[in-house]
């Protein structure tokens, strides 16, 4: 897969934006943690379709935006 990041809605692209051709249940690379950190910063939401996560892949994909509080 190939991650892909677009707005959700070309008339507001800062709004949101869609991240696809990612499994995060995966885990993704670091090349793929910098792409998506850096779109947090351009859109206000940042969405991952079709993502079926528990919490343990969910706190793991966390801790690629820095450390998690206790």
């Amino acid at each position: 897969m190939s991650l892909t990041i677009e707005p959700v809605d070309p008339s507001r692209p800062d709004f949101g934006g869609r991240a696809t051709g990612v499994d995060i249940a995966s885990g993704v690379s670091a090349e793929d943690a910098a792409a998506i950190e850096d779109a947090m910063d351009v859109y206000g939401v940042l969405v991952f379709p079709q993502q079926v996560i528990d919490d343990e892949q969910q706190y793991r994909f966390s801790t690629n935006f820095g450390p998690m509080e206790t």
